[in-house]
């Protein structure tokens, strides 16, 4: 009886299936956290905008350049085949009737003058051209240029060998004799400086000079001393024409603007106590841009290079230093100071519009505005304030009753450098105006009415932001 009674009252037992709560914290919870997520990776891979304090300063340029050697110089070639003997030493003057050398067709008269000299000894004026040489070459050495040490042992013995020469033309009339065909004398044509050194660059122009005639290692140079033979057509000497010469040297774009309005430079030779101030151009050759210096002295202490290295010297301009891609430009409504005006309650800048009610009757209108810039005669206005055709008038005075012969139509528009200033938060384009530069910064002028002051804070990159977006 008892365990029917269990078994019954287990039976009247219903079990109540629980569905799970649904919790809205836990939910709010995810939701906040995909958006920190989110939020973070945005931030991370977001571009920031950075900031620049405008500090005072001025530009260290390297004004250090390597230029060619352009000479009024051609080359003279022999009329016969032989043994050839120089007279003259290097770089010197030469007249019409100065005997340079001679060219013997059967060697007699060459070695016989060979033999006269060789017991002779060297002059001190030799001596002390040699060591002026040795010298020059210690002070402008390069051990990436060994390759020069040669060509000074070549220019020594051609020095050597030019001294010597001077006891053979003394009995050269002797060992010559009347009626001698086979023995040619050197003489120029004209007055000349002559030289017995040719190089791979000899009568280059100013405007045939490329990238390529500044590699140095396919240069070649070639000291004619050095030969006993020539043949027809063979080179026997170069002629300096004129004292006049010039120096060109590669500029690269920002050097190009640089120097756009410069025509005159002082100049620094690197290898010689020397400084001066010469004419300088802009070449715009084949392949790029190019300085040219212009001189009419010191050629003698050049005659034996090509190739010089300089420093141009330069006035450092001083001013506010900010970098170039704080840098941006902004078109400006122009108008003519004598139409600005101050009024409304806080005596602001602004103009006088004319505009005409419905009955046709003109009406005239306050517009603050602010200046941007104060240029040649004209405020710069925002372009936002007015539109195309707008009319002014010029502010009223006591003596003045009508504006019809006072109106400007709006629309002359001008362009200004500017950045922008962050100091109230907020991107407020104010105008510089750039005094120099170099790749990274500008030099700009202190102090103006419309520009930027030290300690401003800046926009670094100008392309991020707009005019008026808020920073902070």
């Amino acid at each position: 009886m008892a365990a029917h009674y269990n078994n019954k009252k287990n039976n009247n037992v219903t079990k109540l299936h629980y569905m799970p709560r649904f919790n809205i914290g836990i939910l709010l919870l995810v939701v906040v956290f995909v958006y920190l997520i989110i939020s973070v990776v945005l931030y991370m891979t977001k571009e920031r905008v950075l900031t620049y304090e405008v500090s005072a300063g001025q530009l260290v340029s390297d004004n250090t350049f390597s230029g060619i050697i352009i000479l009024d110089e051609s080359v003279e070639n022999s009329s016969a085949a032989g043994y050839v003997k120089y007279f003259l030493n290097d770089n010197e003057r030469a007249g019409v009737e100065t005997i340079i050398g001679i060219v013997d067709e059967t060697g007699t008269v060459a070695a016989s003058l060979t033999a006269a000299s060789a017991d002779s000894g060297i002059s001190s004026t030799a001596i002390n051209s040699i060591g002026h040489k040795l010298v020059n070459f210690a002070k402008a050495f390069d051990s990436h240029d060994y390759y020069e040490t040669y060509n000074v042992l070549d220019n020594i013995s051609a020095t050597v060998n030019g001294y010597n020469a001077e006891c053979m033309v003394e009995n050269l009339e002797n060992l010559i004799g009347d009626g001698n065909n086979f023995v040619h004398q050197i003489k120029p044509a004209k007055s000349t400086v002559v030289s017995c050194y040719v190089d791979s660059l000899c009568g280059i122009t100013e405007d045939r000079v490329t990238a390529a005639s500044f590699d140095q290692e396919n240069y070649s140079i070639t000291n004619l001393r050095n030969r006993e033979l020539v043949g027809v057509g063979d080179a026997l000497y170069r002629t300096i024409n004129s004292d006049n010469w010039k120096i060109v040297f590669p500029l690269t774009e920002n050097q190009v603007s640089q120097y756009a309005e410069v025509t005159s430079v002082k100049i620094s030779f690197l290898s010689q106590d020397i400084t001066t101030t010469a004419a300088f151009s802009i070449l715009y050759n084949a392949d790029g841009s190019y300085g040219m210096i212009s001189l009419s002295k010191y050629l003698v202490n050049f005659l034996d290079s090509r190739y010089v290295d300089f420093e141009i010297s330069q006035n450092t301009a001083s001013g506010l230093k900010i970098p170039i891609s704080s840098v941006c430009e902004k078109e400006f409504f122009t108008i003519p100071n004598e139409y600005g005006y101050i009024g409304g309650d806080d005596a602001s800048t602004g103009f006088i519009l004319l505009t005409y009610d419905t009955q046709g009757n003109q009406t005239r209108k306050f517009i603050e505005a602010t200046y941007y810039a104060d240029i040649d005669g004209y405020y710069y206005v925002n372009k936002d304030i007015f539109s195309v055709g707008d009319c002014i008038v010029k502010p009223p005075s006591e003596n003045e009753i009508s504006y019809d012969d006072q109106k400007y139509i709006i629309g002359t528009v001008a362009t200004l450098k500017g950045a922008y200033c962050i100091n109230k938060g907020y991107c407020q384009f104010r105008q510089v105006s750039i005094i120099d530069r170099n790749d990274e910064y500008y030099i700009i002028e202190r102090g103006t009415t419309y520009g930027l002051s030290i300690y401003d804070y800046i926009i670094l990159n100008a392309d991020m932001v707009t005019e008026n977006q808020i920073m902070y």
